[in-house]
């Protein structure tokens, strides 16, 4: 008898962030949600004084959904350093080890086509200690 593969279990859990005094449910990006990333993180690196406003609703366009508790966007007036490490902390939740994929590969039929990278989703850039 086969068994399938579970996607679920592979899914990451939602984590907390606490901004204000205020814990908030972080879930993780899907596919579309990464794919938004990416262009926000080129956008960010590339920005112009045009492209002000534009980059701040890209911002919420991206987390809004990430954080859903997190509606007003006056919350979302963040430092640049909180911004980045906001950032940082979700796309670290979509770049798990391969504990899952091991134990997804042990119970999936073809386990050859399961991915096994960890590799970053982007080049974010770091927060200088």
């Amino acid at each position: 008898m086969s068994t399938a593969l579970d996607l679920d279990a592979l899914a990451p859990e939602p984590k907390n962030v606490i901004l204000g005094g205020k814990t908030y449910k972080v879930y993780p990006p899907k596919i579309r949600q990464m794919i938004a990333m990416q262009r926000l993180f080129a956008e960010m690196g590339n920005p112009t004084p045009d492209t002000e406003v534009h980059l701040m609703q890209r911002i919420e366009e991206v987390l809004l959904p990430l954080i859903p508790e997190m509606k007003d966007n006056k919350e979302l007036d963040l430092s640049f350093t909180q911004l980045m490490s906001l950032l940082q902390f979700i796309n670290g939740m979509v770049n798990t080890g391969n504990d899952e994929v091991d134990d997804a590969k042990k119970k999936s039929d073809s386990p050859e086509s399961l991915p096994t990278s960890s590799e970053p989703l982007a080049d974010i850039p770091q927060i200088p200690s």
